[in-house]
């Protein structure tokens, strides 16, 4: 019932913040996510936490100013993500440019697919939308939410664009096909993982507990690996996706040693984009949840 509950209060959202001019929506929605930081106390206090760790020399109003403007970020984000059907329709001239699109195109045409790298950063979920609708599409692994009926509708939404959505525990094998095929890949490495999972790489100063998927994917297949960041800007109501130049990736022969390097790498481009615009990560996320052996708890 619970569940249930949920996804009729996500499409009475949806419904809500799409009947609505896509400036109000983004408003509406930034107001909804400053609510939830008033609100939602336990994400708040990992918001609070994550900061005062990234940033130990900020003062506490500073912390709590970017943390209440990641939440507002995040309910832009929403917003948008429920414009998905009309800007589906409708193109996004005048509200996404580009920004290194040469760095895409060059890779693409060396035949071996293109690792599109991102994170929690900016408006991720609409980074690959646009992409796809400007005719670009692209192979992205999501992770299942874990009510199924409102992952079916983010999902529905999500594929409005043309993209191919993967789940993450089913991708490796499928994702190598797809790249052996001239294919783009887009996936999000900022996630905490188990340890059994993942490796530890420094973020901020810290390890944190990191997939080595994507690198590992890079290895196999020999598909680049280029940064891929939408930022926002609000003042605008508009975008900025940017394509970095592709990461140089370790390959010395030892695939433990390159995979956690590489992984490193992936991570280090990642923190300097947060570093420069703290407010448009999402640091509700228990980033350093899983600790190396011996480490006491974080959160």
């Amino acid at each position: 019932m619970r569940k249930l509950c949920e996804y009729l209060i996500v499409v009475g959202g949806v419904r809500l913040l799409l009947a609505l001019p896509r400036p109000i929506a983004l408003r509406l929605g930034e107001g909804l996510g400053r609510l939830a930081f008033a609100l939602y106390r336990p994400r708040r206090a990992v918001a609070l936490r994550n900061l005062a760790l990234a940033f130990p020399e900020w003062p506490a109003p500073e912390r709590q100013r970017v943390a209440a403007a990641s939440f507002a970020h995040l309910g832009r984000m929403v917003a948008e993500v429920c414009h998905f059907p009309r800007l589906a329709h409708a193109g996004l001239r005048g509200i996404v440019s580009y920004e290194g699109l040469e760095h895409y195109l060059a890779a693409r045409a060396r035949g071996r697919g293109v690792i599109l790298m991102t994170g929690h950063f900016g408006a991720w979920e609409l980074s690959a939308f646009a992409h796809a609708r400007n005719g670009h599409p692209s192979t992205v692994v999501v992770r299942a939410l874990a009510n199924r009926r409102v992952d079916t509708l983010v999902n529905r939404l999500r594929g409005l664009s043309g993209n191919r959505l993967i789940e993450r525990k089913q991708a490796l094998r499928k994702l190598l096909a797809g790249l052996r095929q001239g294919e783009s890949v887009a996936a999000l490495i900022d996630q905490n993982v188990a340890a059994r999972e993942g490796v530890f790489v420094e973020f901020f100063g810290r390890p944190a507990c990191t997939t080595p998927g994507l690198a590992a994917l890079a290895r196999l297949s020999g598909a680049p690996v280029l940064p891929t960041f939408l930022v926002t800007d609000r003042a605008t109501d508009t975008y900025r996706l940017i394509f970095e130049p592709e990461v140089e990736l370790a390959r010395t022969g030892d695939p433990e040693a390159d995979d956690r390097t590489n992984t490193a790498r992936f991570i280090g481009v990642l923190e300097a984009y947060v570093r420069k615009e703290p407010e448009l990560y999402f640091w509700a996320h228990r980033r350093w949840k899983t600790r190396p052996a011996g480490e006491p708890p974080i959160y």
